[in-house]
């Protein structure tokens, strides 16, 4: 699972400001277009939290400030590269990891299913070698 938090902590690092800048009141260029990203990748990676839950991560803002945000974000992107490639590499860092954890859960179960498989098959040959055993 991709925590909201986690995304906003690499987009901090990436932009390179603190996560309490992104979080904080501060209205400086630069701080505000960072938490459009911020906020634009939480939304990309963490579908499931609604703009409220968003707020109260970002410094306790306002549903619509979130909403402003994320539509900012999209608008900033278009005019500067430098925005748009923080907020691809954060969205295709969080797919990759939870592509990877997906594919080791599933290797998992895998393994898992084998030996109950195995474990079964055992069993009916013990079974069948019972059954034979007892009609001789």
């Amino acid at each position: 699972m991709i925590y909201a938090r986690d995304v906003l902590a690499y987009v901090a690092n990436a932009a390179g400001v603190k996560v309490t800048d992104l979080t904080g009141p501060c209205r400086r260029r630069p701080f505000t277009y960072y938490r459009f990203i911020a906020v634009w990748a939480i939304r990309q990676c963490c579908q499931h939290m609604s703009y409220p839950a968003i707020g109260r991560l970002m410094g306790g803002r306002d549903h619509t400030s979130i909403l402003h945000a994320d539509r900012r974000a999209e608008e900033e992107m278009a005019k500067q590269p430098d925005l748009q490639k923080i907020a691809m590499d954060a969205v295709g860092h969080f797919s990759t990891n939870e592509i990877e954890s997906l594919d080791h859960s599933i290797a998992l179960v895998s393994a898992e299913l084998d030996a109950l498989m195995a474990a079964r098959e055992a069993k009916l040959n013990a079974d069948t070698g019972a059954l034979f055993a007892r009609a001789a």
